[in-house]
Formats: C-alpha cells, sequence, structure tokens
C-alpha cells in the first residue's frame, strides 16, 4: 500500500467514524496481505490474488473462520473505499471457500481431542489426588474455561 492509497483509506475510516480498534485490526490486515504480495502494486492484484491468500489463511490453521473474515472484509471495505471497485463484493468473494471447511473440521477435531485429554489429565488428579495447596475448585474452573 503506497503513501496516496493509505491516506485515502485513512480518510475513508474518518469520515465513517469507525472505532480505532477496528482501524488497527483493518491496518493489521492489509499490512499481512501486502506483505504476503510484497513488490506488487495493490492496484494490480485481483480477485485470483485475493482468493489464493484466502486460500493461505486457511490453510495455516491457526485462525479462526471470523479472524479469516475480519482479514477478508478489511481487503473488501479497502478495494471499494479506495479504488471503488465493488467486484470484491461478498458476492464474489466467498467467507469461506468450500475446501476450506474440511480443514476448519480437522481444526475443530483437535481442539475436542485436546478437551478430552485435559478432562482425563483432571479425572487422573481427582483420583490420585491434589495437593493440598492445590485448590480443586481452582482446576475445575481451569478446565471448564479452556
Amino acid at each position: 500500500m503506497n503513501k496516496q492509497e493509505k491516506i485515502r483509506f485513512t480518510e475513508e475510516t474518518t469520515v465513517r467514524a469507525l472505532s480505532p480498534a477496528t482501524v488497527r485490526a483493518y491496518e493489521g490486515s492489509l499490512k499481512q496481505f501486502f506483505d504476503f504480495y510484497k513488490g506488487k502494486a495493490a492496484k494490480s492484484l485481483g480477485l485470483p490474488e485475493i482468493k489464493a491468500y484466502q486460500r493461505h489463511l486457511i490453510e495455516k490453521a491457526t485462525h479462526s473462520p471470523n479472524t479469516i473474515n475480519r482479514h477478508l472484509t478489511a481487503i473488501r471495505v479497502f478495494y471499494r473505499w479506495v479504488y471503488g471497485r465493488l467486484d470484491y463484493t461478498a458476492a464474489n468473494l466467498p467467507r469461506m471457500l468450500i475446501f476450506g471447511q474440511e480443514l476448519l473440521e480437522q481444526s475443530k477435531q483437535r481442539r475436542v481431542q485436546l478437551r478430552r485429554r485435559k478432562y482425563w489429565e483432571f479425572l487422573c488428579l481427582l483420583v490420585w489426588g491434589i495437593r493440598e495447596s492445590q485448590n480443586r475448585c481452582e482446576l475445575s474452573t481451569m478446565f471448564l474455561n479452556n
């Protein structure tokens, strides 16, 4: 993103009275996007490049669907506000790609397995006994919150 694009984007966020947290989130998402395509001008990037970036975010498997959608929203509003491109709307850029659903299901399964493991560890602690210095309520709260 060059200086003119940055200025235009900042003007739009000011006019639209976005919260500072939203602006920071959008700017962080855009920085990651443009770092991914380092050396290419923002104006030259099209829908195929955005979809490739979306695939990259999904395959990384460290992002939740909401985080991926926030990144895509930042990209959509950038191109809409700075270049007036409406071809990057939600109709043309799905929130989640179909092949990504399988990866997200795998991620969900990993979380369930981790939760089960924590449950068994907690049961073992209860069966084998917990030292007096450890608070059982604290452990059960820790388990239930994760």
